[in-house]
């Protein structure tokens, strides 16, 4: 008992020294109680006096030892993000943050660790992982239209061993060009049935080119592909927002050997090469040096062309079911016309598509066709032969498929690409035909829009001569484009979020237009019956393209507000684990920061002009919210003193108006590159998005004197594409000549800038408290408040004040619900409903005089933005057939005679500094300073902090200076600012240099 007693006498006693900071020593009242003898319990004390010191020396040596592992931990975090990047350097920003994923575990492509899938499964739960696999491998089938199959049969199935075609050695892969394929096999990849990893590969990129070139040649002979490079293994991967126990919910992610991967590799550039021979000026992906801006662009250069030429327009997104695992790929090679001419008349689609689809599609294929040599296209030919996948490798059996171009492989982009331009080109000629795609003139030609893409995310932009008509030629493009697709095995996908159409209704008739479509038939347009199923399409306010949100309002709001939350989440966890480890250069971490969270947030930032009313401040708050809130983690320092000029400088970053430059002026190379003639032209009719161009370009001339820009000062808006002589090298020199120039620009404000956050941070830790005064200047103010007479610039800032002074709501934040019950009117918003309870006096009184609070703030309709104000149906509620007083429609703005009780005797109690000086200086600006001076000066009953505050106030409408003093307090008056804390901090803090405050 008592060696129990001991060792928690012990243990509490290192608790009290080590951890707690001190305390006595704790005696337990069992020994106090027995009758323990001294020399006993000087013997006891000893032995717990050495305990006691060897706890504390433990104690010691394990804080030590934690200090240590903690900056080990920080530096194996410097040491991997360092190792990072150097491999990814090449790569860009992009590649960058891929890798950081494993420090800041954020980001939207990051997935986290989760535990072993179990799946819901015709009512019961799935956690054997056999039977897991199992399952996941036949709800793949389904899209691919795999049939499950003995591995050892698919083996056996007969084929010529030898083919008497013959190819010309040039047109096989040289060892070089796999050796180059092998090299860039990139590391730390999933590997695939063989095991063998793809770093296994590059480490010897010419030997496995050696050893890999006779099967190229083989694979050629006998027509027939070695039996892993056919397969693959198939493993789910979670999409975003989805249930982790349905089968549905995952994609396939095909991981195929490294050896197949090479050897397509060193068949992509002849495929690209002869693909951009054949493509259409709107389809992205899968082609070099096709940014994807250019897609997006032209979206949105439609939009805001539609709103500026008072056009009906509608913007069909349009998304597949599985594209890539259900494309038929028999058109890449010869087939049977007969055959398929039968196949596809057989089915539902009309035949007039039908037959301009059999119009556009070789015969002979789309690879040759294209241009592609026999060796390539027999390669091809004899690899998609017989493809297979697995779940689960231990099992005898496969899924055998022929449709899909197997993604995950290198090819799988391009070859769905010549798959597509049938049905593309098919698509193109029947909206030309029906004439509701939508054109533009140019140079007294009419331009037409063709159907834009990035791979599988295909756009259409329909017109219509009438606002009436454009719900009908919106339905006809959503068949045709589900007929032309599915003569390519693709269906449509009509669920939220997928295929849907923003509509723009301007002109005659545009308001029942609106009202017919969003309110009468609830944004659904009636598509028809197709296939034995009826299809409905859903009309959005918003829609998010290629990364970027696209609203009917063409603005840029939406988009913003969507990309600062998507770079808050990797700014976040930068800002925790990165930007505070010193065992990163101050470099290296900003290097981080603008790669990554601002890289994110700046996403399809070129798209825009930012000319609308909010915009611009919208993005210049939130790009600099990110650059604010790194300044301490880098420097240990506030940055709430620093203006923009000085946080940029400080960072080595560009202000928003640079960075709105750069984007800008990227965006335009790459439209000179590649756009269509329909994104330029529109974007010339537009005229906005072109004139931020030139005034973007204009301030990379003003800071590099570059010559050949010297010409857009004059050129006029269509001159713009031939005047632009740089490619995409020399505009990303360009570009970062103009980063590099602006950043040494402010070199010198770096210094100050650190000097004076330093300074500021000083005198916060001596209890200083720092007050700026802005410069007095006499304003015209037009809206006064009734209680206190203070006048203000707007009827928004006078009810703001009036709220939060004197506790008065203004009459429209009474309004609840998105309806008036008073004129029964549907607003569809709150936001709505409060314009216009502010127009309407009545109404407002009614809703103020009814006492109803509003539980929560209803869900917004998806439509809420576009629907138009109709009338409400329903009998009007008792509260609302009310008549209270209706007082004065406008509150008439009046000058009131200074009440200085009023405006400052709030400050007596508890002084707020800052608001008390922006106070006085309002009543500066309208009154002048004779009557607050003397109200000031007469001052002298309070506490000392609100008669040196009421003192400074009167030395400031004298213009004096100095320091003033009102025990224990003191305030040091400057040009510019004011000093107050303790009269001591104030005496030390007088004799220092000041001026960078």
């Amino acid at each position: 008992m008592w060696y129990t007693w001991s060792v928690l006498v012990l243990f509490l006693n290192f608790y009290l020294f080590i951890v707690a900071g001190g305390g006595e020593l704790v005696w337990p009242k069992a020994a106090r109680a027995q009758g323990v003898s001294g020399t006993q319990k000087a013997k006891e004390g000893a032995y717990q006096g050495t305990y006691l010191l060897e706890a504390s020396h433990y104690g010691v040596v394990m804080r030590r030892l934690q200090q240590k592992i903690r900056a080990s931990f920080q530096a194996d975090i410097a040491s991997f993000t360092r190792q990072m990047w150097r491999e990814v350097r090449q790569g860009g920003p992009a590649e960058l943050a891929r890798h950081l994923r494993a420090v800041l575990k954020a980001g939207r492509s990051y997935k986290p660790p989760r535990a072993a899938v179990a799946l819901n499964h015709s009512g019961r739960m799935l956690t054997d992982p056999q039977d897991v696999a199992m399952l996941f491998g036949r709800t793949f089938a389904v899209a691919e239209h795999a049939q499950e199959v003995d591995f050892q049969t698919m083996q056996a199935d007969p084929r010529a061993d030898m083919v008497t075609a013959r190819f010309l050695a040039e047109q096989v892969p040289p060892v070089a060009t796999l050796a180059a394929s092998f090299a860039s096999l990139k590391p730390r990849r999933a590997a695939g049935l063989s095991r063998i990893p793809p770093d296994f590969y590059a480490a010897a990129p010419v030997g496995s080119a050696i050893v890999h070139s006779p099967v190229v040649l083989k694979l050629l002979v006998r027509n027939k592909a070695p039996v892993l490079w056919g397969g693959c293994l198939s493993r789910p991967l979670l999409k975003p927002g989805k249930a982790p126990d349905d089968p549905k919910s995952y994609r396939a992610i095909a991981l195929q050997e490294p050896a197949a991967k090479a050897v397509s590799k060193a068949l992509r550039p002849h495929l690209c090469e002869r693909f951009e021979s054949i493509a259409m000026q709107g389809v992205g992906g899968a082609r070099p040096a096709f940014a994807l801006t250019i897609p997006a662009l032209t979206v949105q250069a439609a939009m805001s062309c539609a709103h500026s030429a008072k056009r009906s327009i509608s913007v069909l997104f349009i998304d597949g079911v599985a594209a890539f695992y259900a494309t038929s790929r028999e058109s890449l090679f010869r087939q049977d016309r007969a055959t398929l001419e039968q196949q596809l008349r057989s089915g539902p689609c009309s035949e007039e598509v039908i037959a301009a689809f059999l119009a556009f599609l070789p015969e002979v294929g789309a690879l040759e066709a294209a241009g592609v040599n026999t060796a390539t296209v027999a390669a091809l030919q004899a690899t998609l032969s017989g493809t297979w996948y697995t779940t689960l490798p231990e099992a005898k059996e496969v899924f055998s498929t022929e449709k899909g171009t197997v993604p995950g492989a290198p090819l799988a982009d391009l070859l769905f690409q010549y798959v597509l331009q049938a049905a593309i080109l098919t698509l193109d000629f029947m909206l030309r035909r029906s004439g509701i795609a939508m054109c533009v003139r140019a140079q007294g030609n009419e331009v037409h829009a063709e159907p834009c893409s990035w791979l599988d995310d295909l756009t259409l932009l329909i017109q219509a001569g009438e606002a009436q008509d454009l719900a009908e030629a919106t339905s006809q493009a959503a068949m045709l484009a589900h007929q032309c697709l599915h003569l390519i095995g693709i269906e449509l996908n009509y669920a939220a979020n997928k295929t849907e159409a923003l509509m723009i209704w301007k002109g005659k008739g545009s308001r029942g237009a609106r009202e017919r479509t969003l309110v009468r038939d609830a944004g659904l347009l009636d598509i028809g019956c197709f296939d034995g199923k009826h299809h409905y399409l859903r009309c959005t306010d918003e829609y998010t393209h290629l990364g970027s949100v696209r609203a009917s309002s063409a603005n840029a709001a939406a988009d913003l507000k969507r990309r600062a939350q998507l770079a808050r989440t990797i700014f976040q966890p930068l800002r925790e684990r990165l930007l505070r480890n010193t065992e990163l250069s101050i470099r290296e971490r900003c290097h981080l920061l603008f790669s990554t969270a601002l890289a994110s947030y700046t996403h399809g930032l070129g798209t825009w002009s930012l000319s609308q009313a909010g915009e611009w401040q919208q993005f210049r708050k939130e790009y600099m919210k990110f650059l604010r809130g790194s300044v301490r983690p880098l420097f240990a320092v506030p940055c709430k003193r620093l203006d923009e000029m000085q946080v940029c400088a400080l960072l080595n970053a560009l202000t928003p108006v640079e960075a709105f430059t750069v984007c800008q002026v990227r965006a335009f190379s790459q439209l000179v590159a590649k756009g269509s003639d329909f994104v330029r032209a529109a974007l010339q009719l537009e005229g906005v998005w072109l004139h931020a161009v030139r005034e973007a370009i204009l301030r990379v001339r003003a800071v590099l004197k570059v010559p050949a820009l010297d010409v857009f000062s004059d050129v006029p808006l269509a001159g713009l594409w031939t005047a632009w002589t740089f490619d995409a090298a020399g505009t990303a020199g360009l570009l970062r000549r103009y980063r590099k120039a602006c950043v040494h620009q402010r070199a010198d404000v770096a210094t100050t800038a650190l000097a004076k956050a330093r300074l500021h941070h000083k005198l916060d830790g001596m209890a200083c408290t720092f007050v700026k005064l802005e410069e007095t200047r006499p304003l015209q103010r037009s809206s006064g408040c009734e209680d206190c007479g203070q006048l203000f610039s707007t009827p928004a800032a006078c009810a703001a004040h009036r709220r939060a002074v004197h506790g008065k709501r203004s009459l429209a934040s009474y309004g609840f619900g998105s309806a008036c019950q008073v004129c029964q009117k549907q607003f569809w918003t709150p936001a709505k409903l409060r314009d216009h309870l502010r127009r309407s006096h009545h109404c407002a009184q009614v809703f103020a005089n009814s006492d109803i609070v509003e539980p929560e703030t209803p869900a917004l309709h998806p439509l809420s933005c576009s629907m138009p104000v109709v009338d409400l149906i329903g009998p009007r509620p008792w509260w609302a057939t009310l008549h209270p007083d209706p007082g004065r429609d406008v509150p008439p703005a009046r000058e009131c005679a200074l009440d200085c009780r009023a405006i400052f005797d709030r400050f007596r109690t508890g002084p707020d500094l800052h608001a008390f000086f922006v106070q006085r200086a309002k009543a500066a600006e309208l009154y002048g300073v004779e009557e607050l001076q003397a109200y000031f000066e007469s001052q002298s009953e309070g506490g000392p902090l609100w008669l040196l505050a009421n003192q400074v106030a009167a030395a400031i409408c004298k213009g004096a200076t100095g320091v003033y003093i009102q025990p224990p307090l003191a305030a040091l008056v400057r040009s510019g600012f004011l000093l107050f804390g303790p009269s001591a901090t104030i005496e030390i803090a007088s004799g220092w240099d000041l001026s960078l405050l």
